[in-house]
């Protein structure tokens, strides 16, 4: 799954970090990358160490391969 978390504060527009995770833990997605990512977040390296296992923040250049 590919999900906007903009930052941590609340958002009028956009999911929070704790929003895009309770989503991902309710739909029981095996995999999910955060997308749209402000630098009021922090570090990509400290965020992704905070996230449970399965989350992370998407990258530059973050492809995915597919299997027919």
């Amino acid at each position: 799954m590919v999900l906007n978390a903009l930052r941590r504060e609340s958002h009028i527009s956009h999911f929070n970090l704790d929003e895009a995770v309770s989503i991902v833990r309710e739909l029981a997605v095996p995999r999910a990358y955060f997308t749209h990512v402000s630098h009021q977040m922090g570090l990509h390296q400290a965020v992704n160490e905070s996230l449970p296992l399965g989350m992370s923040l998407a990258w530059d250049g973050l492809q995915f391969e597919t299997h027919s």
